[in-house]
């Protein structure tokens, strides 16, 4: 893709209806809302759901819904969830130190991509269904986790059947069958998690916990225990694997960049007087410029996530970037 623009331009035509942009005023006229424009929807063919009685999630291209989900979840993810969260949060961060200390002292390479992604794990397994994976107390990956891994790419696989409708009852069979499985694994033991979760006490500070808040407050806009599952498959891949992806391209880059690890060590070590005053807290009320900057360029350098949400052209069609798209153009 990347070649194509430096080849093409700002904009290049991938098929008959896909068009991608690195003009930075894309973002604004596809993402945002306009005044007297038409919203750009989420492209159905590429969070379609499985089944006609399936309900739709966070990812899915009903609107109103995803506004309920996100109304929601956000509060989760807010600063009053997050300091809820910041004591379990840390517990998890202290074994990773603690098992790096340890194997840091041997003769062998230690994976940092593999322990990120155990922290990530474990940390999500907690927010989501009350309770880890516990990667970073056996120093290896769950069997759960490994199954979650190839979730991102049964999504892209599905979504490519849908570009065909005429053949996806077909084209569904050349999807090799341990994918397929792993897909369906993924749903069923997030189901069985999140009803197990959903038997435990509320007060529990994690994302179950503040969605059962919410339903009590609701106006008969709760989400249900099939809504509530569904999501948590989202999320508990969507904060697990891109995170520990993200930690690992930002330490990567500051690895080959010995200055700017040095800066960014020397800002956080005079910011603290000692490891154990860095608390998600006091953290948050640092600027901490240097390293806020590092974080940025390691994102947009190594990103989780290589696309965005795509979204289609409204029914009458619109302007993006000073042209006009006809409807449907994603």
């Amino acid at each position: 893709m990347k070649e194509l623009h430096a080849k093409y331009g700002l904009v290049v035509r991938l098929a008959p209806n896909e068009i991608s942009y690195t003009d930075s005023r894309a973002w604004s006229d596809i993402y945002r809302n306009r005044t007297g424009h038409a919203v750009f929807e989420r492209n159905p063919t590429w969070f379609r759901k499985n089944a006609p009685d399936e309900p739709n999630s966070i990812m899915g291209f009903h609107e109103a819904d995803h506004a309920r989900f996100r109304k929601t979840l956000l509060k989760a993810l807010s600063d009053r969830g997050l300091k809820q969260q910041e004591s379990m949060i840390e517990s998890h961060v202290d074994v990773l130190i603690s098992k790096l200390e340890a194997v840091s002292k041997g003769s062998s390479p230690v994976d940092l991509v593999e322990w990120f992604n155990f922290t990530t794990f474990d940390i999500a397994g907690d927010l989501c269904f009350g309770e880890p994976f516990d990667c970073l107390k056996e120093e290896k990956a769950h069997p759960w986790v490994e199954i979650s891994y190839f979730f991102g790419k049964g999504l892209a696989l599905t979504a490519s059947i849908n570009f065909y409708p005429p053949f996806e009852k077909l084209l569904k069979y050349v999807v090799p069958a341990k994918s397929r499985l792993r897909m369906l694994s993924h749903r069923a033991m997030t189901r069985e998690k999140v009803f197990k979760r959903l038997e435990l006490p509320k007060q529990r500070p994690d994302f179950i916990a503040t969605i059962q808040e919410a339903n009590e407050a609701s106006d008969g806009n709760a989400m249900s225990r099939e809504e509530i599952a569904l999501n948590m498959s989202v999320l508990i891949f969507a904060g697990s694997e891109t995170t520990a992806s993200g930690l690992s391209g930002i330490l990567r880059m500051l690895l080959q960049n010995p200055e700017a690890m040095a800066k960014a060590t020397k800002e956080i070590r005079t910011a603290f007087s000692s490891a154990r005053d860095m608390k998600i807290a006091s953290v948050s009320h640092q600027s901490l410029t240097y390293m806020n900057a590092c974080i940025q360029e390691g994102l947009r350098l190594c990103p989780p996530s290589t696309i965005g949400v795509l979204r289609i052209v409204p029914p009458k069609g619109d302007m993006v970037c000073g042209q006009f798209l006809p409807a449907a153009f994603s």
